[in-house]
């Protein structure tokens, strides 16, 4: 168990066990098996494997094939894996693999990180795996498992039935299925792709685009630009300053605050702005729109479109234009709104206290209460 085996191949063996530490520096077969208390190491490593029991410690410092598994108690470590060929599989133990250029991490219960990864992947179903800086490759979640990538350039995490953070993304993805869960701390490019089942939160969006689609829903706490594109599924947007949201094909979209920035609508989507001073609420054909409260902005309801409906509560300032094939209500208007009723355009004002309605040639107006 204390040996140093220069060369091993198929066929032999080194056993560690309490207390002892061996050495393998080639390996191209065999097996070192490392059980408590044991310490074990693999130079270089192009096939053969590791394995690590309770209590037992293992590190193959370059993998380019082979493998090492790690069991409950168990604690691994790869330094650097080169190649598609070799694999860490972590079954209730904690394995780390330093520089991943290649090949796979395994987590089926216990811990798994990789400190970089370039290309390969890491696989989590039911455990728990941290990757610190992805610029490649793919974080595959599943089964219960909950993975974490700290810093994401580029690569893909991919979540189905399981739970998923990226916290600083600046490119690459985060593809939410069924039953999955994915978070976004701080957006400054990439993508959050939310399909059927799945929900995804984006805290702060300073740029970059969340999908849903099909089911899914969506929520961007804080966004000051990038996009939310939101096809027969669910989006919310906390407080947006900047940016877009797009709503089509049965979909539904929530603003809570606008300041500036655009919520597009068409093709059966719905989107509110709860509250608006500022940015643009644009109604295309087969889109509603609702604004709760105007104090400022623009809502603008069809022009080469026909059915479209934009609906105002109370507006105190900004505007409301309806073009051809566009329905446009102001329940209360008060000083400083304006409704513009274009070429084709029906507007109406249920109770006006103050403001301006303009009508054009052919626009159809009406003032219920003055």
């Amino acid at each position: 168990g204390n040996d140093t085996v220069a060369n091993m191949v198929a066929g032999d063996s080194q056993t560690i066990t309490a207390g002892q530490n061996g050495t393998v520096n080639t390996m191209s077969g065999g097996k070192q098996d490392i059980s408590s208390g044991g310490t074990g190491t693999v130079s270089t490593m192009s096939g053969g494997g590791l394995t690590i029991s309770s209590g037992g410690n293992g590190t193959v410092s370059t993998m380019s094939a082979g493998w090492q598994e790690i069991y409950d108690g168990g604690t691994g470590t790869v330094s650097t894996m080169l190649a598609k060929y070799g694999y860490q599989g972590i079954n209730g133990g904690t394995g780390t693999v330093n520089v991943m250029s290649s090949g796979a991490q395994y987590v089926n219960g216990g811990t798994g990180t990789v400190s970089t990864m370039s290309v390969g992947g890491q696989d989590i179903s039911g455990g728990v795996g941290i990757i610190a800086v992805m610029s490649g490759g793919e974080q595959t979640i599943s089964s219960g498992g909950a993975g974490t990538v700290s810093a994401m350039s580029g690569g893909t995490q991919i979540i189905s039935n399981g739970t998923g953070a990226v916290s600083t993304m600046s490119g690459g993805s985060q593809a939410i299925s069924s039953g999955g869960t994915g978070t976004v701390s701080t957006m400054s490019g990439g993508i959050q792709a939310i399909s059927s089942g799945g929900t995804g939160t984006v805290s702060i969006m300073n740029d970059g685009r969340q999908f849903i689609d099909d089911g899914g829903a969506g929520t961007v706490d804080i966004m000051s630009g990038g996009e939310q594109e939101i096809y027969n599924g669910t989006g919310i947007i906390g407080t947006m300053s900047n940016g877009a949201q797009g709503i089509r094909s049965g979909g539904t979209g929530t603003i809570s605050t606008m300041s500036d920035g655009m919520q597009r609508l068409s093709s059966g989507g719905t989107g509110t702005v709860s509250t608006m001073s500022g940015g643009i609420q644009n109604i295309y054909y087969g889109g509603t729109g609702i604004i709760g409260t105007m104090h400022n902005g623009s809502q603008i309801i069809g022009g080469a479109a026909f059915d479209a409906i934009g609906t105002i509560d109370t507006m105190s300032g900004g505007q409301q234009m309806i073009a051809r094939g566009g329905t446009g209500t102001l329940s209360v208007m008060y000083v400083d709104g304006v409704q513009s009723i274009l070429n084709g355009g029906t507007g109406t004002v249920s109770t006006m206290s103050g403001g301006v309605q303009f009508v054009s040639s052919n626009g159809v107006a009406t003032i219920r209460h003055l």
